[in-house]
């Protein structure tokens, strides 16, 4: 269903966003990648085996990174594999979820330099809590002996699909540090308690704001899109601003929020001790993993490291028709 709308809609739009000033290069490939993704006529692999003589034929697909739900859900289950096997110990983990206040999102979905500065300001307040701690618990002479590991991926949209920058961090639930023998010993330090995940939140949002200001921006004063990407790709900025949002872009309801067939549920839970909010900064910790546990730990990495679409087929037994369901993977 999803190939079957893009395919119908895109020379459309496309032809639209010319006549407006074009859309960039890279969503132009992107979409047009993954409409031949996976279809024979555009490119195939003919395999035989010279035993049995049984014959496969394999669709090449596009590889792509940001939008086919098949090759970005495949690059999810290697990265997780990989992290698994290779990379993280076996020592309890902790997931740090990081959402920015809402004028953010088009600025920061734009300026990827921008972005990356944000993004270092709360692991590094992830990084200091954690630090603090040790120093604390294990008595260390200084910060410095207590060493963090962490790894973040980034989320472009939240599960409505809008416009939402935000950060998944799994850190390393303690510190490493040496021994009198000089050898690195984790230690584990558990759940932070609210106070400190509402700490991480405060100085999270206080290097946000110096971030701003260094590049001579004032987080009060954002507007909803950054001027530069207003004047550099138009279309762009509008479908930017039209995501985050949520209000309909073209057609009859243009500028009113956009419907959904299905409104989300919003279930009661219990009070969560880690989460926090400052200033629109929103931080959540309150995932945590077992290291030994392999299974659950790549679980984790995949709904990290998820693509922005997701396929769900469900068949029809009378007419033997599948339909699609798109949903927030």
């Amino acid at each position: 269903m999803l190939h079957r709308v893009v395919r119908a809609h895109w020379p459309a739009f496309l032809e639209r966003a010319e006549e407006a000033g074009g859309l960039p290069r890279f969503v132009v490939r992107e979409l047009e990648a993954y409409l031949e993704c996976g279809l024979l006529e555009h490119g195939l692999v003919h395999l035989r085996c010279c035993d049995c003589g049984e014959e496969l034929v394999v669709a090449f697909s596009c590889k792509k990174r940001g939008f086919c739900p098949s090759c970005v859900a495949r690059r999810m289950s290697d990265t997780a594999a990989h992290l698994v096997d290779d990379v993280l110990p076996e020592v309890p983990a902790r997931q740090w979820v990081y959402s920015l206040p809402w004028r953010l999102r088009s600025l920061l979905g734009y300026d990827r330099r921008l972005w990356a500065e944000v993004m270092s300001a709360f692991t590094g307040a992830v990084s200091s809590s954690l630090r603090r701690r040790a120093k604390a618990c294990l008595g260390l002479p200084s910060v410095d002996e207590a060493h963090v590991g962490a790894l973040t991926f980034i989320q472009r949209s939240d599960s409505v699909l809008r416009l939402n920058v935000h950060a998944h961090s799994l850190f390393l639930d303690g510190v490493y540090a040496r021994a009198p023998s000089g050898a690195l010993a984790f230690h584990t330090l558990g759940a932070p308690s609210f106070d400190e995940v509402e700490q991480v939140a405060e100085w999270t949002h206080a290097r946000i704001v110096k971030v701003l200001l260094a590049h001579g921006r004032m987080l009060d004063g954002l507007g909803d899109e950054p001027a530069e990407l207003t004047h550099d790709q138009p279309v762009l900025a509008s479908c930017y601003a039209a995501s985050a949002g949520d209000v309909q872009l073209l057609g009859e309801r243009a500028g009113q929020k956009t419907l959904k067939l299905v409104q989300p549920v919003r279930a009661v839970r219990s009070e969560v001790r880690a989460l926090a909010e400052f200033g629109g900064v929103n931080v959540h910790a309150e995932v945590a993993i077992d290291g030994r546990d392999r299974q659950r730990l790549e679980h984790v990495l995949r709904y990290m490291a998820r693509p922005p679409l997701a396929l769900d087929r469900l068949s029809l037994p009378d007419d033997g028709q599948v339909v699609c369901r798109f949903k927030k993977a």
